[in-house]
C-alpha cells in the first residue's frame, strides 16, 4: 500500500493448462519350455510420448517471461513525470511466446530361465535392462540480464563460475532498440523483432537413467512337520544404475554465454534375501481353533556403495480357525527403507539458487521477506532472530540467497561442514520404515456364498529421517523458530577453524571469511541464476537443502471385496470393490508436537475461511465394478470415488464479510459481500468406466485370427471434470480454477488390440 499504483497482467489469459501429446506403446511378453527341466521367459514393452507447445499457445507460462524490474530513467519509453525508481510487472509470452517440444522414451526388456533343481527345488534367473529419458526444450524464454541491458542498464562485470567465463562489464548493442515496458501489447507493436531476439534465451533440459538387474533365487522344501513343509527361498541380486543430467539454460545467466551443464552418476547395490515359510497346521493335522496355521519369516540386506547398507526384517502370519467358516486371520511386521533418490544428491539435477531482497534484480524473488516487525524482537531461535534479535530495522529486509533442492549443491558449498550449526548433515541417510498390518479375509465355500471373497486389513507405517528439504523462503518460514537451522547468519560459521570473530559478525558479515566464502561458493554454482559479485552484499543464506528431518505415521484401513458367478447359459457375472480408508496421518516435521498433518488440520487460522479440525486429503477412495462375460463377449463397467475435502488455498479479497460497501465486491472492508459463505470445502466426486471387450479365442478356422483381442475403454464416461476451486498460489502447480489433485482430462477413449500365440 506504500509503493504507490501496481499494474497487474494474468499471464494465464495466453495460456493452457495442458498440451498436445501423443504415445505410442508396445508391449510383448514370451514363454517357452526348452527341456523337461528347463524354460526360457521373457518381457519387453516400449513407450514414446511426445508433447508439442506451439507459437502462438504457451502451456503454464514460464515464470522467465515474468519481468518484474526497476526501469531506468533514461530509458525513451519513460512516462514524462513519472518518478524515479519505477518498477514494472510485465509478461513478454504475447509479443514473444515460448514454444517447448519435450518427450519421455521408457523402455525394458528381461529375460531369463525358470530350472528344475533336485530335492523338488526349482528356481530362476534373469536379466533386466531399464531404459528411460526424457527431455525438453523450450525457445525464447527471457535472458534476465540480456532483458535489463535492454532497458538500459550496465550490467556489472562478472566472475567466471565453473566452465562459464567471467565478463566485463557490458550493454546493450547500439543497434539493437530500447526495450518497451510501458505499451499494451493487445493493441500496439510495442517492440522491434531486433530487440525480443537479443532478450530471448532457451532453456534444454535432457536426462537419462538405465538400470540393469540380474537376479538369482531358488526356493523348495527343507524338511517336514506335522502340518506340512517347511520350505525356503534364498536369493541375490546385483544391480547398477546409471544416471545423467545435462542443460543448457541462459535465462538467468551472467551473460549471453549459454552454461553447459553435465552431472553422472553412477549407483551400484548388491542384496541378499531369504524366506522361510512354517506350516505349524493344516489338513494333515487341524484341530478346533488351528484348522490352519503358517508362520513366515524373512531378512534382506542391500549394500549400497554411496551410503552403505541396510538389514530389513519381515514376520508374518496366515491364521485359519475353522475351514467350514472360510474365516483366514493375517498379520505381518517388517522394516523396509528408501534410499535417497539422484534428485536428492545430484549438485545440479534439483538445484534452484535465487537471491532475496534486491529488487532491482531480476532473478530474486519479487516477494519481500522481512525480519518481523520494527522493534519487535522475533521469535527466540528463528532465522530472523539470528540475524536481528532487535528488530533494528536497518536488517528489516536484509539481503539474502536461498538454495531449494537437494543435499549437494549447499554441502559443496561449505554450509554443512564441521564448525557449522549442520555439521553432521552432509550426508543423506535412507528414510527408514516400521510397518504393521492385520487382517481378515472371509471366503465362504457353501451354498450360494461360494465365490464370495472379502478382505479387510488395517496397516499403519511409520517412517523416520524423513527426507525433506526446507526452501522457498517467506516470512514466516524466516520468523520460524523450528527452521532457525535452515536459515544460516555469519555466528553459524563461529565453530569453522580460524573464524571465531564469525560470533559477531552478523551485522557486517563480510567480516566473517567462512560466510563470506559460503556465500560465493553457492552463488558459483552453475544452476545459479544470480550474479555472484552480490556475494558481499549477504546477510544470510537459506539452506533448503534435503535433511534427514522429522517423521510421520500413516495409519489406514483396505478392502478389497469381490462375488463371482454363474448365471446358467446368460454367462458369468461379476462384482466386486477395491478401496482404503485413511484414518491418520500424524507427523513431526521438526521440533513442534507431533499433530495429525493431513486428516484433522486447521486450514487458513484466522481468515475468513478458516476451518478446524478438516481434511486436507480425501479421507476415502474406492473403485467398484460391475461385469458379465458370455463366451467371446465382456462388459464391465466401474464407479470411482473420492470423499470430500478441504482444500488449503488462500480465499477470495471479497468474500465473507470482507467488502467496503455492503453487497458489493469491492475488497478491503468488513461489511457484508455479494459472496458469503465461502469455504474451501471440495464436493465429493464420482466418476464411471466402461470396458467392451471381444476376444475371438480359439474357436476360428484361421489361426492368424485365433485370441485376437479387442476391447474399447471409455475411462470417464460423463466428462466429469475437476470441480471449481480459487486457487492463486503457484507452489505446487500452477494457478488454476479447478483441483489439481483430481484429472481435468474429461472423457477418455482408448481402443486396444492383443494377439496371443
Amino acid at each position: 500500500g506504500t509503493q504507490g499504483t501496481r499494474n497487474v497482467f494474468n499471464p494465464y489469459n495466453i495460456s493452457y493448462a495442458d498440451a498436445a501429446q501423443q504415445r505410442n506403446g508396445s508391449h510383448i511378453a514370451i514363454d517357452q519350455r526348452l527341456t523337461k527341466d528347463l524354460s526360457f521367459f521373457g518381457t519387453g514393452f516400449y513407450s514414446n510420448r511426445r508433447a508439442q507447445f506451439i507459437n502462438p499457445s504457451n502451456l503454464s507460462p514460464a515464470q522467465s517471461n515474468d519481468m518484474l524490474v526497476q526501469v531506468p530513467t533514461w530509458n525513451p519509453y519513460y512516462p514524462t513525470g513519472a518518478p524515479s525508481n519505477v518498477r514494472v510487472a510485465y509478461n513478454i509470452g504475447l509479443e514473444n511466446p515460448s514454444t517447448t517440444n519435450a518427450y519421455e522414451l521408457a523402455a525394458r526388456y528381461q529375460f531369463g530361465i525358470n530350472f528344475e533343481l533336485p530335492g523338488d527345488w526349482s528356481g530362476q534367473a534373469f536379466f533386466a535392462n531399464t531404459f528411460d529419458s526424457n527431455t525438453s526444450i523450450v525457445r525464447r524464454t527471457i535472458n534476465t540480464r540480456a532483458a535489463s541491458a535492454a532497458l538500459g542498464w550496465t550490467i556489472p562485470a562478472s566472475a567466471a563460475a565453473g566452465t562459464t567465463p567471467g565478463l566485463s562489464t557490458w550493454a546493450k548493442p547500439a543497434g539493437v532498440p530500447y526495450l518497451n515496458l510501458f505499451c499494451d501489447p493487445n493493441q500496439f507493436t510495442c517492440n522491434s523483432a531486433k530487440t525480443l531476439n537479443y532478450i530471448s534465451g532457451m532453456n534444454m533440459r535432457h536426462e537419462t537413467m538405465n538400470i540393469v538387474t540380474k537376479q538369482i533365487q531358488t526356493s523348495g522344501p527343507i524338511f517336514d512337520l506335522p502340518g506340512g513343509q517347511v520350505k525356503m527361498a534364498v536369493g541375490g541380486l546385483l544391480e547398477t544404475t546409471n544416471f545423467s543430467f545435462v542443460q543448457f539454460d541462459n535465462t538467468g545467466s551472467p551473460g549471453l554465454v549459454v552454461p553447459y551443464l553435465t552431472d553422472s552418476q553412477r549407483r551400484n547395490v548388491w542384496a541378499v534375501f531369504s524366506q522361510i515359510n512354517v506350516p505349524l497346521f493344516s489338513d494333515m493335522n487341524a484341530m478346533p481353533f488351528f484348522n490352519r496355521l503358517e508362520l513366515e519369516g524373512s531378512v534382506r540386506h542391500d549394500q549400497y556403495g554411496d551410503f552403505g547398507g541396510t538389514t530389513n526384517p519381515k514376520l508374518a502370519f496366515n491364521w485359519t480357525p475353522f475351514d467350514v467358516v472360510g474365516v483366514t486371520l493375517r498379520g505381518a511386521w517388517g522394516t523396509s527403507f528408501r534410499a535417497p533418490s539422484y534428485g536428492e544428491l545430484s549438485p545440479l539435477t534439483n538445484t534452484a539458487i535465487l537471491c532475496q531482497n534486491i529488487p532491482t534484480d531480476a532473478s530474486c524473488n519479487p516477494q519481500t521477506i522481512n525480519t518481523g516487525k520494527v522493534g519487535v524482537a522475533p521469535p527466540v531461535g528463528s532465522g530472523a532472530w539470528k540475524l536481528n534479535p532487535l528488530g533494528h530495522a536497518s536488517l528489516f529486509s536484509a539481503v539474502g540467497i536461498s538454495h531449494n533442492g537437494g543435499s549437494a549443491a549447499p554441502v559443496a558449498a561449505g554450509l554443512r561442514r564441521p564448525g557449522t550449526i549442520n555439521q553432521g548433515t552432509e550426508v543423506l541417510r535412507p528414510e527408514q520404515a516400521f510397518n504393521w498390518a492385520l487382517g481378515i479375509e472371509i471366503a465362504p465355500t457353501w451354498a450360494f456364498l461360494q465365490g464370495l471373497d472379502i478382505q479387510v486389513t488395517w496397516y499403519k507405517t511409520k517412517i523416520t529421517s524423513v527426507l525433506q528439504n526446507f526452501g522457498n523462503p517467506s516470512t514466516d518460514s524466516f520468523t520460524d523458530p523450528d527452521k532457525g537451522f535452515a536459515f544460516l547468519v555469519a555466528s553459524d560459521f563461529a565453530g569453522v577453524t580460524g573464524n571465531a570473530n564469525c560470533a559477531t559478525a552478523n551485522s557486517s558479515p563480510t567480516n566473517c571469511a567462512a560466510f563470506q566464502a559460503a556465500a560465493l561458493a553457492l552463488l558459483s554454482n552453475p544452476r545459479s541464476a544470480v550474479d555472484p559479485a552480490i556475494a558481499p552484499s549477504v546477510f544470510w543464506i537459506n539452506d533448503g537443502g534435503s535433511f534427514n528431518k522429522g517423521w510421520f505415521n500413516s495409519e489406514g484401513i483396505d478392502w478389497n471385496a469381490s462375488y463371482d458367478t454363474e448365471i446358467g447359459n446368460l454367462g458369468a457375472i461379476n462384482v466386486g470393490m477395491v478401496g482404503t480408508y485413511y484414518l491418520n496421518r500424524i507427523g513431526q516435521n521438526i521440533n513442534e508436537a507431533p499433530n495429525d498433518q493431513l486428516f484433522n488440520v486447521v486450514i487458513n487460522r484466522g481468515a475468513t475461511n478458516e476451518s478446524f479440525g478438516v481434511e486436507s486429503r480425501p479421507r476415502m477412495k474406492y473403485r467398484a465394478r460391475l461385469g458379465w462375460a458370455n463366451g467371446p463377449w465382456s462388459v464391465t463397467g466401474f464407479v470411482n470415488y473420492d470423499s470430500h475435502f478441504f482444500h488449503t488455498q488462500t480465499a477470495p479479497p471479497n468474500v465473507n464479510n470482507q467488502c467496503v460497501v455492503a453487497g458489493s465486491s469491492q475488497p478491503g472492508g468488513t461489511l457484508a459481500c455479494a459472496i458469503t459463505g465461502y469455504t474451501n470445502i471440495q464436493p465429493p466426486q464420482y466418476t464411471f468406466d466402461l470396458s467392451i471387450g471381444y476376444d475371438t479365442g480359439d474357436d476360428l478356422a484361421n489361426d492368424y485370427l485365433k485370441n485376437i483381442g479387442l476391447q474399447l475403454v471409455v475411462q470417464n464416461v460423463l466428462d466429469k471434470h475437476s470441480d471449481f476451486m480459487y486457487r492463486i498460489a503457484s507452489g505446487g502447480g500452477n494457478p488454476t480454477a479447478y483441483n489439481l489433485l483430481r484429472s481435468n482430462q474429461g472423457r477418455q477413449i482408448s481402443v486396444i488390440l492383443t494377439k496371443t500365440w
